[in-house]
């Protein structure tokens, strides 16, 4: 530990003397020795002293009770007073300074070495203590949950910072104020905790009261928050009941941040499914292709054997060539579940949408209208033409089921820049996203089903009949992450629904 540090503030020199041999000999060092009340403000300010030891009489316009004032509010430094005096004024003035001791002269040298370590002890402690609470108080200031503390007459004394969100009141106007005044809500039940609880037995005061789905009104008078609460009183030593601690949560919130947990575990599953669909693709294409390497193999040295007759090497030709279809057939299906980019380029998105729309025109249906509207500049992307354009046509493809054959498509391509959250960091980052957004006129899609419908073999029925089925969406949601991108889906039951394809722009 450092050397604790006494300032000497005593105006009789031969005292000071005194006291300053004692502290040497106690181990202490004596940053100075004054005996005016100014000169020792002066010498507190530049040397900040771990303790003061004052007489009461000083020189000077200051006498030591003013001088103490001034170091606690100023520094925060202790005193303790030495005096002669002892009469019930002097004690009276002394007291209010809040010393850390309080010894009469003359004083022996056990006296004043006992005082000092007390004082240094409860400084040490009282410091502590202070760190505690500054450390707790944050720690509840960093509640999502509000908390409210109110006295034995029900009166608020403390209100974190999201109490003062959730009620819309700021703790220096609720500060004292009845509880009831504050926390205005359209339930009796809560009745149990804004009004006095001096009559309620000890039995039930170490009880908390729950109550979900309050609507709570806000400061104004006018705006409503759906609340859960839990009260849990407040016992002193004896059991007596001192007041409750109110924890507030709002259901809005704490709904939308599980949606937000919701969402990110729906696209890690998808994720998940469309990685282990494509191993079961690579997995089948691998044993299927070594199948069919050995029967071509078979089948050429029978071609090849001289003595079989022309209409057995002729069936032995078919044999091959559908061995040979079958295979063409697996790499292309090894080809569509590929979702990351195996030939990146940098890429116009209007062309690439461009050259999509002239593939389907005349297989998308004549009674199905499109409209496109290009960027007016060009949206530079990375990524692989063939797989970009089979996720825009499976999009299209979709949307073209969901007309059942007649309606509008309007096709959008736009540049977005989206901010974006470290939540490591706790920066911030705008993004420039190409997007291309797909609206479709059909009768939207239920809430229900819009959770699932990038799910692998998912299948849509409507009336009875299937509408959609197989990999074309989960294709294209993986083929878009492959390329660092996302799809969004808005839907309003009877009025259609909007996929918007993001891909980050490049230079």
């Amino acid at each position: 530990m450092a050397t604790p540090r006494v300032l000497i503030v005593e105006n009789e020199q031969i005292v000071a003397e005194d006291i300053r041999e004692c502290l040497s000999g106690f181990g202490y060092e004596v940053v100075d020795n004054v005996g005016n009340g100014e000169k020792a403000l002066q010498v507190a300010e530049k040397t900040l002293p771990d303790l003061v030891l004052m007489d009461i009489n000083l020189d000077g316009d200051l006498d030591g009770t003013q001088v103490a004032q001034k170091l606690r509010n100023l520094y925060g430094i202790p005193v303790i007073y030495l005096t002669g005096y002892a009469d019930d004024q002097t004690l009276k003035k002394a007291k209010s300074t809040v010393p850390l001791g309080f010894i009469l002269k003359p004083f022996d040298e056990r006296e004043l070495r006992s005082a000092i370590e007390i004082a240094l002890y409860r400084k040490e402690f009282e410091k502590n203590l202070v760190a505690d609470s500054e450390w707790r108080k944050n720690a509840i200031e960093s509640f999502d949950d509000g908390v409210i503390a109110t006295d034995k007459n029900n009166c608020i004394k403390f209100m974190n910072c999201a109490a003062e969100r959730i009620t819309g009141w700021f703790f220096i106007e609720a500060h004292e104020k009845p509880l009831g005044n504050i926390f205005s809500v359209k339930r009796s039940d809560v009745s149990k905790i804004i009004t006095k609880n001096g009559d309620v037995k000890h039995s039930n005061q170490k009880n908390s009261i729950r109550i979900s789905n309050l609507q709570l009104i806000q400061s104004d008078g006018i705006s409503e928050v759906t609340v859960n609460i839990i009260a849990h009183p407040i016992l002193g030593p004896s059991d007596e009941w001192m007041g409750f601690t109110i924890i507030i949560r709002d259901v809005g919130i704490r709904k939308d941040q599980t949606e937000n947990v919701l969402g990110l575990q729906q696209k890690e599953l998808l994720h998940e499914k469309m990685e282990a669909l494509h191993d079961l693709v690579e997995g089948l294409a691998h044993g299927i292709n070594n199948s069919l390497c050995g029967s071509v193999g078979f089948l050429e040295l029978l071609r090849q054997n001289g003595q079989i007759e022309e209409e057995f090497a002729r069936w032995a030709d078919m044999a091959i060539s559908g061995c040979q279809n079958a295979s063409a057939l697996i790499n292309k299906v090894r080809g569509y579940c590929q979702t990351s980019p195996q030939d990146p380029k940098r890429l116009d998105l209007n062309e690439v949408v461009s050259g999509v729309l002239g593939q389907l025109a005349s297989s998308i249906g004549r009674d199905i209208k499109i409209q496109y509207t290009r960027s007016n500049s060009q949206i530079w992307i990375m990524g692989d033409r063939a797989q970009l354009e089979q996720a825009i046509v499976n999009v299209l493809i979709n949307a073209a089921i969901a007309l059942e054959g007649k309606g509008e498509i309007e096709i959008h391509n736009i540049r977005e820049n989206i901010l974006e959250h470290s939540t490591s960091l706790g920066n911030e980052t705008i993004t420039n996203y190409g997007v291309v957004s797909i609206k479709d006129s059909g009768t939207g899609i239920s809430p229900e089903v819009i959770t699932r419908i990038f799910d692998p073999f998912y299948t849509t029925i409507r009336d009875g009949k299937v509408l959609g089925k197989g990999l074309g969406l989960s294709l294209a949601y993986g083929i878009m992450c492959g390329h660092g991108g996302w799809i969004n889906v808005e839907s309003t039951k009877g009025e259609g629904s909007t996929f918007r394809l993001y891909l980050p722009l490049v230079k």
